[in-house]
């Protein structure tokens, strides 16, 4: 029945949630799970950069920051950190794939069709409000476009 999953991860602790779910269903099937990772081909990281708290800079803003600055980091090391998560519970029936595009909900749709997935599974919000508001609602947009089903997990 579940024979192909495809899980999109963006570093976010909610994609990461996604591939568990997947591989527990996975596990069920005995399913090939792929574990995609759409990089925007602009640098979003220079969108965040870190700044020294300047004169009359509240902590607050500096708190902001940091926390843009590590989910820059979660996002650029997405795939390396599933991989590390599906050797950590031993599962083996896994392809990764890294792919470019500037709409990723697109990307992932076509990479479904072309797979031939049965499901995709994948987190509700990824890197927050702010990079939903840039690049848009990716699991909002991918329910539209999917052919397939779509499971979100929170």
């Amino acid at each position: 029945m579940l024979n192909k999953i495809l899980v999109p991860v963006d570093g976010s602790e909610n994609s990461f949630r996604a591939l568990e779910y997947a591989m527990t269903l996975g596990r069920i099937f005995e399913s090939q799970i792929f574990v995609s990772h759409v990089s925007v081909p602009y640098d979003i990281s220079k969108l965040f950069e870190p700044r020294m708290l300047k004169a009359g800079q509240s902590e607050a803003d500096s708190a902001k920051d940091k926390e843009l600055e590590a989910r820059t980091k979660a996002f650029a090391g997405a795939l390396a950190t599933a991989k590390r998560k599906t050797e950590e519970a031993g599962y083996t029936n896994v392809v990764f794939r890294e792919v470019v595009d500037i709409d990723p909900a697109e990307r992932i749709a076509e990479q479904a069709d072309h797979l031939g997935v049965d499901m995709v599974i994948m987190g509700n919000r990824g890197l927050g409000t702010f990079a939903s508001l840039l690049i848009g609602g990716v699991s909002s947009k991918l329910l539209g476009l999917a052919n397939c089903p779509v499971l979100v997990v929170k």
